[in-house]
């Protein structure tokens, strides 16, 4: 029912009627709204504010700030998990677990430097976290505990990812112009030339 559009360079959150693209509100937030996600009955999104550190989490029904709170330094990916919203935090090398209902904090998971987006596997049993400036760049976390599980070192910057039917999994490497395909059981990965910059992939 709804399209959010994060306007990161214009500090504002922007939600649509979708179909028809009709603004039906727009919300001022500092600074640089950035990731996102939803609850899984679309009543709620939540978005980091990478310039000053927080999440917001808003109402899509009553088109209200739900709460606005602290997670970490430079906050990118968000992902719902249950009852609790996480969030990689690129400038303090964790991944901070809030309280969806309230905004408050329950842990952090120090994953790596630069911790910056996070994925579900497709069978959603892990949660894997792209630390874009740390040489042991992923890390998986166990979907149940959150403790990590696994580490890939993927020199490059890894951004986003995607997993292949093939049970591999491509990564964009942001800072050496590559795609890397990584294959989990023995951490091998091969790496594809594909211009400066990759970000997202699908």
């Amino acid at each position: 029912r709804f399209f959010v559009v994060a306007g990161l360079a214009r500090n504002q959150v922007d939600v649509y009627e979708a179909g028809t693209y009709k603004l039906l509100k727009r919300f001022a937030l500092r600074s640089m709204p950035s990731h996102m996600d939803f609850l899984a009955d679309s009543s709620t999104v939540f978005l980091s504010l990478q310039g000053t550190g927080r999440i917001v989490a808003i109402d899509l029904r009553a088109l209200e700030v739900l709460w606005n709170e602290p997670c970490g330094s430079a906050p990118a990916g968000v992902l719902v998990h249950g009852g609790q919203v996480l969030t990689g935090n690129m400038g303090s090398d964790d991944v901070a677990v809030l309280d969806a209902g309230t905004g408050r904090e329950l842990r952090r998971i120090r994953t790596g430097k630069g911790a910056h987006t996070l994925f579900w596997s497709p069978d959603r049993r892990t949660i894997w976290v792209n630390n874009r400036l740390d040489t042991e760049s992923v890390v998986v976390l166990d979907a149940a505990t959150l403790e990590p599980v696994r580490r890939y070192r993927l020199p490059g910057g890894p951004d986003d990812l995607e997993f292949a039917p093939d049970g591999k999994v491509w990564f964009t490497m942001r800072f050496i112009h590559k795609v890397a395909v990584l294959d989990p059981p023995s951490g091998e990965f091969d790496t594809i030339e594909v211009g400066r910059s990759p970000h997202g992939i699908f």
